[in-house]
């Protein structure tokens, strides 16, 4: 199973949104993905699913694993772990015990989408272990958000590798140019090496779905390639 990890702040509302397009074109391409939220909710609510139910749950031994998770309509598995993750961190015990434990199920999933504030990744999945990934709309005000988590994962917790995914870029060229601007400041001040692993079309009139179902599937595919080298389990 293939590890990737969105770090983002749980006070950002609709950080990673964008994820739950992640996780259903991973599952169209034929791959069973499960998405571990352990942020505000966000990617659960964009998948469909609403549960109160949590990992928290599930590590106490009160329920079973399809009793907390969530399958969304596109198939995609959901677990809440905002409680859930706290608990185990909190607990001192080894981050790869609960990702192993995700690898040992008999849903066979194959790819694990770690959704969560940026010390609780740091805690499960560390710069050995995985590339974390980051997003922003081309031009937009969240910008300064992703480079805030870039900032504070490189200097608390030493990640020094980062992926990019530009979101409703007008075309190729302007993501790149955003990507250039955003990685030079960031291997200027920070000292780190930020990749641009795809983008995705602004939705309009102009740019009809199924062009941006298929940027989705190429920014999903990249992820694969580029961003779990070092995380994956068995």
């Amino acid at each position: 199973m293939s590890v990737v990890s969105f770090p983002g702040n749980p006070k950002d509302k609709d950080t990673h949104g964008w994820v739950a397009d992640i996780a259903r074109s991973l599952r169209a391409m034929g791959r069973r993905p499960i998405v571990v939220d352990g942020g505000s909710g966000d990617v659960s609510r964009a998948l469909g699913v609403t549960t109160r139910r949590d990992l928290i749950e599930l590590l106490r031994g009160e329920e079973t694993f399809d009793d907390v998770a969530q399958v969304s309509d596109d198939g995609v598995y959901v677990i809440r772990a905002g409680q859930g993750i706290d608990a185990f961190v909190a607990s001192g015990a080894p981050g790869r015990d609960l990702l192993d434990g995700f690898a040992r199920l008999s849903h066979a999933f194959d790819v694990l989408l770690l959704v969560m504030p940026t010390s609780e990744l740091a805690c499960l999945a560390g710069p050995r272990d995985t590339v974390p990934v980051i997003g922003f709309s081309a031009g937009g005000s969240d910008i300064a958000n992703a480079y805030l988590i870039v900032k504070n994962l490189c200097l608390s917790f030493g990640y020094s590798r980062f992926s990019l995914v530009v979101h409703d870029a007008p075309s190729h060229q302007q993501a790149v140019l955003e990507h250039s601007r955003f990685a030079m400041a960031a291997r200027a001040f920070l000292n780190v090496e930020i990749s641009l692993v795809g983008w995705t079309p602004l939705r309009s009139a102009n740019a009809a779905d199924h062009l941006c179902d298929m940027a989705l599937r190429r920014v999903a595919d990249a992820l694969l390639r580029s961003c779990v080298a070092a995380s994956s389990l068995h």
